[in-house]
């Protein structure tokens, strides 16, 4: 009696395991984050994407040129004033020459912004000298 008693709570445990299985809302499938190439030269930021839909955003930056440089994001009226990264100012800085580097921003505010460079190297002021491109960024 003993051992059909403990037969009859453990197929109860189990149709309840199952039951409640059965009512969990199904788990949605996580949007992948895109990615943007960025290759930075003399003088030009050169992206495999222009625009990218609300919401984070992967940037994998490497610098083909032969001198340092950097790569910032800001509103098209901000002049070096990155956009910020977890409170604080974000930008890949000083990345030389052969270097890639990798940095995630969540941009939810559809809009244009720069993506520049404001390096200076032996007088030359590199957005000045064409480093710098737009990026849009869509609605959901």
């Amino acid at each position: 009696m003993r051992s059909f008693k403990l037969f009859a709570v453990v197929a109860s445990a189990t149709l309840v395991t199952l039951s409640v299985s059965a009512c969990a809302a199904p788990t949605a499938t996580p949007v992948p984050v895109p990615v943007i190439n960025v290759k930075l030269s003399e003088f030009k930021i050169e992206m495999d994407r222009s625009s990218v839909p609300a919401g984070p955003v992967k940037f994998v930056v490497t610098n083909t040129g032969t001198i340092t440089h950097e790569m910032l994001i800001e509103e098209t009226t901000g002049v070096d004033e990155p956009l910020p990264l977890g409170g604080a100012e974000a930008e890949v800085s000083d990345l030389g020459p052969g270097k890639t580097a990798s940095v995630e921003w969540k941009l939810d505010k559809p809009g244009t912004y720069r993506v520049a460079c404001y390096m200076k190297d032996n007088g030359i002021d590199h957005i000045k000298s064409g480093m710098k491109t737009e990026l849009t960024i869509t609605a959901k």
